[in-house]
């Protein structure tokens, strides 16, 4: 009977997974996880320079507030430029083009519509650029 036990484990099917299907399956699971790690890291890109944008044009838009409660108006051929958070700034007042050339008065001082350029850039490199028009004084 002993002897009979024997063969029926031999004879029996063997239960498991060859090392090539071993070795395969972990060939596919590492290509599918290189593919998602991948689109994580895209993604996680494009949030970062989003948010980098985004708080350069917050930057921007205080500039432009700051421009507009200044004691001191801004002056047609004005260039400014400096620092804040971490960004540097530069701010360009030229004559707008399509404004009537008609002079009003601004603060005591004459003024004239002109096009003003607000360019913001991080460190990083990102970079925002706003045109608004506004009263500027002529010289």
């Amino acid at each position: 009977m002993a002897h009979r036990r024997g063969l029926r484990d031999r004879t029996a099917p063997q239960r498991g997974f060859t090392l090539i299907e071993v070795v395969v399956s972990l060939v596919i699971l590492g290509l599918v996880l290189t593919v998602i790690f991948r689109i994580f890291s895209t993604g996680l890109t494009g949030l970062a320079r989003a948010d980098g944008l985004q708080r350069a044009a917050f930057v921007a838009e205080g500039l432009s507030a700051q421009l507009g409660a200044s004691s001191t108006p801004l002056k047609l051929g004005d260039r400014l430029a400096g620092e804040a958070d971490g960004y540097r700034w530069r701010i360009d007042a030229d004559r707008w083009a399509d404004a009537p050339r008609e002079k009003v008065k601004l603060g005591g001082r004459d003024a004239v519509l002109a096009q003003v350029r607000i360019a913001v850039e991080s460190a990083a490199g990102t970079r925002f650029e706003m045109t608004t028009v506004t009263l500027v004084a002529v010289q």
